[in-house]
């Protein structure tokens, strides 16, 4: 539920910011606004989360989340589990 509302959110403040943004456009910014609504809507597959540090192991490794499966795993137990 707690990350439904969560999408939700993101995607109603996107909405928004798009819509004051248009707003905004003048002879300027025309050309940016055409760019970004005319450009590839996928990330082209680049990693945006770095690697994640998430402490030390008994043997004094450090635990780390390098994959998009173990990044997204260790968000999940961060801010959806509870205490």
């Amino acid at each position: 539920m707690a990350r439904n509302e969560y999408g939700t959110m993101i995607t109603t403040a996107k909405k928004l910011h798009w819509e004051e943004f248009l707003q905004t456009v003048d002879d300027k910014s025309i050309w940016t606004s055409h760019c970004y609504a005319s450009g590839d809507p996928t990330d082209g597959s680049k990693t945006r989360v770095p690697m994640l540090k998430l402490g030390r192991q008994e043997d004094g490794m450090i635990n780390e989340a390098v994959s998009n499966e173990e990044k997204d795993e260790a968000f999940s137990k961060t801010f959806f589990s509870t205490p």
